[in-house]
C-alpha cells in the first residue's frame, strides 16, 4: 500500500487539486516526496490533509492535534439529503491508498472533521488497531512531526514500563508536552538501565537488545549533527544528559535544533521500538507513512543537508512527504519528487513536479524552485543590477565620447561594488575587462573606417 494521491476540494487556498505522488523507482531507499512553495500556499495543508487519512474522528476533533478543519470552507452531510444538496458547495480531501480511498469531510452537525474509510481494507483495520489499548501487531504505521516541536526535561525512574498505546498522538504534527504513558527521557533511560541490569545478570542477548536501540538512536543523531552525541544517566540527582564532544547538557538547556532533532527523531524511534510487528520486522525494514512539516526550523545548513539522506536510506520501506523553505534540504538528496506550488493571489495550484538531484548547484535550486535570482544581499544586488545596466547602455552606445562619460558612472559602482566582497570584486574586473576590450575594438574600427 502506498499513497497515490490526494484531491482538495475548496479546502484553504486550494479549489480543486488533485496532487499525484509518482513512484521514484527506487526499491533500496525510501521515496520522498518534499512539497515547496512560498508562504501560504498550502504546503503544510497537503500533509495535514495526508496524516488525516490515517486518524479517526477523536484525532480530528482534537483541535490541539488537528489544524485541517479551520481550512476548510464549507461542511456538508456524509451523503446528500436531496437533489438540492447536490447544488450545494462542498468541501473534502479524497485520500488514494491504491485499492481504497480515504474521505475527509466537514459535518454540518458539529462543525468537525469526519473520516470515512468504508468498513474493510487496511487502512480501515489500521485505525481499528490503533484504537487498541495493547496487542497491536502492524504491517504499517504513520507518523506525522513538525520542526517547531521541542523536547524537554523531565523526571526519570530508574526504569518505569509504559502503558497505553504507543500510536496515540502519534499524528499531532505539535506536542505541547511529552506524555506519561510515552516519555522520551524515561524511554532511552529505561533502555540504559535495562541494559546495565542485562549485563550484571549476564544476559548477552538483553544487553545486546537494549544497548542496540540507544546506540541506533545515538548513531542517527550523530551523523546528522556531524558530531558524537551520546546520552548518560546521572545518578545525583537521577536526570538524563545529552553528552557531546563539548558538554554533558540537560534537555532544556539543548540548542534548539538539537532539541527538535532528539524530539521528533527519539520519538519515532520510541514508538516503534514499542510497537508490534508482523513476523517481528526488524524496525528500519518496516512499512511506515512519515509526515515531516519543516524539519529543518532551528538547524545549521549543515545539519538540514544531512537529515534526508540518512532518513532515506534508513527507513528503505518508507513513504516519506516533506515541507520545507530550505534550499539545503531539496538539493540534499537524489531521486526525491519536487513538488512546487504556484501561489497567486489567495489561490495556489500545483506546478509540474520533478526529480531531484544533489547535483544541482545551491543557485540553480533558489532559481528553479524557490524563484529567487538574487545571488546578494539587497544592497549590493541592487548596485550589482546598476552596474550592469550601465554596462548595456555603453554597450549600446555608438559614440566615443558618452564613452568616457559613462565608463566613469560605471567604475564608481563598480568601486562601490569591489569593495564588498572578493566575489563581487571578480565579476566587476571580469565584466570591465570584456568591456574595455570591446570598446577598444569599437573606436579602432571607427578610425579604420
Amino acid at each position: 500500500m502506498r499513497i497515490e494521491s490526494i484531491h482538495f476540494k475548496n479546502i484553504g487556498v486550494f479549489d480543486d487539486e488533485l496532487i499525484e505522488f509518482e513512484p521514484t523507482g527506487k526499491d533500496d531507499q525510501a521515496e520522498i516526496h518534499i512539497i515547496t512553495g512560498p508562504n501560504g500556499s498550502g504546503k503544510s495543508t497537503i500533509l495535514y490533509g495526508l496524516a488525516s487519512a490515517f486518524g479517526d474522528d477523536n484525532v480530528l476533533h482534537d483541535i490541539k492535534g488537528n489544524f485541517l478543519y479551520k481550512r476548510f470552507r464549507y461542511y456538508n452531510s456524509m451523503q446528500d439529503k436531496s437533489s438540492e444538496d447536490e447544488k450545494l458547495p462542498k468541501s473534502e480531501v479524497l485520500v488514494n491508498l491504491g485499492d481504497e480511498e480515504v474521505r475527509v469531510y466537514g459535518c454540518e452537525n458539529c462543525n468537525m472533521l469526519h473520516v470515512d474509510k468504508g468498513n474493510k481494507g487496511k487502512v480501515h483495520i489500521y485505525d481499528v488497531l490503533r484504537k487498541t489499548e495493547s496487542n497491536i501487531i502492524l504491517d504499517f504505521a504513520a507518523f506525522a512531526y513538525s520542526g517547531y516541536r521541542y523536547i524537554q526535561g523531565s523526571k526519570i525512574n530508574g526504569v518505569r514500563e509504559f502503558k497505553g498505546n504507543a500510536l496515540y498522538d502519534s499524528l499531532f504534527f505539535v506536542k505541547d508536552r511529552q506524555s506519561d504513558d510515552y516519555n522520551i527521557n524515561q524511554w532511552i533511560a529505561n533502555n540504559i538501565s535495562k541494559r546495565s541490569i542485562a549485563k550484571e545478570k549476564g544476559d548477552k542477548k538483553a544487553h545486546k537488545k537494549y544497548a542496540q536501540t540507544v546506540i541506533d538512536l545515538e548513531n542517527i543523531l550523530s551523523q546528522i549533527l556531524g558530531q558524537t552525541l551520546e546520552f548518560e544517566i546521572g545518578l545525583d540527582p537521577l536526570n538524563l544528559y545529552v553528552k557531546t564532544e563539548n558538554a554533558l547538557l540537560d534537555f532544556d538547556v539543548l540548542p534548539d535544533g538539537m532539541r527538535s532533532l532528539i524530539s521528533w527523531i527519539a520519538d519515532l524511534m520510541m514508538r516503534l521500538d514499542e510497537l508490534k510487528w508482523v513476523d517481528d520486522t526488524p524496525i528500519f525494514e518496516r512499512r511506515l507513512f512519515l509526515f515531516l512539516d519543516e524539519i529543518e526550523v532551528h538547524l545549521h545548513p549543515k545539519w538540514q543537508r544531512n537529515i534526508l539522506p540518512i532518513v532515506q536510506k534508513l527507513f528503505k520501506n518508507a513513504q516519506i512527504f516533506v515541507t520545507t523553505h530550505s534550499p539545503f534540504v531539496v538539493n540534499s538528496v537524489d531521486d526525491a519528487w519536487i513538488h512546487p506550488i504556484r501561489l497567486e493571489g489567495n489561490k495556489a495550484t500545483m506546478e509540474k513536479s520533478f526529480k531531484s538531484e544533489s547535483g544541482f548547484s545551491y543557485p540553480y535550486i533558489l532559481r528553479e524552485v524557490f524563484g529567487i535570482e538574487e545571488r546578494f544581499g539587497m544592497d549590493a544586488q541592487t548596485k550589482l543590477e546598476d552596474f550592469y545596466e550601465i554596462r548595456d547602455e555603453i554597450l549600446r552606445t555608438a559614440n566615443q565620447k558618452n564613452y568616457i562619460t559613462k565608463l566613469k558612472k560605471l567604475d564608481k559602482v563598480g568601486n562601490y561594488l569591489r569593495k564588498q566582497s572578493l566575489e563581487l570584486n571578480t565579476i566587476v574586473e571580469s565584466e570591465m575587462r570584456q568591456l574595455n576590450t570591446i570598446i577598444e575594438n569599437e573606436i579602432l574600427n571607427e578610425k579604420v573606417g
